[in-house]
């Protein structure tokens, strides 16, 4: 009896427009920030090899963003700008993830 039941309780999570996404940049995305800024909680950025030269900010949101192939593949590049690279400042929850990539190019006075 129960299997019955199980099945179209299945497909109501599926359908459910909350269920985590996962946004590929560039692929659905063309920046990790814009590809940030649409991702809801639980949802996962998944970043290409590459570099990309931008300052990103969480906004507060529990997103996971991961790089496919790692830090010796894909780089998050601040060219210099007088800011950090990554900011996390809007009081992030513990699903704020960073993951698997190389930093460069920040400057600034607290977490260049």
């Amino acid at each position: 009896m129960l299997r019955y039941w199980l099945i179209p309780a299945l497909a109501l999570l599926a359908s459910d427009p909350r269920a985590q996404r996962t946004i590929r940049v560039p692929g659905d995305s063309p920046t990790i920030q814009t590809a940030l800024d649409s991702a809801t909680a639980l949802d996962t950025v998944l970043v290409a090899p590459g570099t990309y030269r931008e300052n990103i900010r969480f906004n507060g949101r529990a997103t996971i963003l991961r790089s496919e192939a790692g830090p010796h593949h894909t780089t998050i590049d601040g060219s210099g700008q007088r800011t950090s690279v990554v900011i996390f400042n809007q009081r992030e929850p513990r699903g704020a993830i960073l993951e698997g990539f190389r930093i460069r190019g920040g400057n600034a006075r607290e977490g260049g």
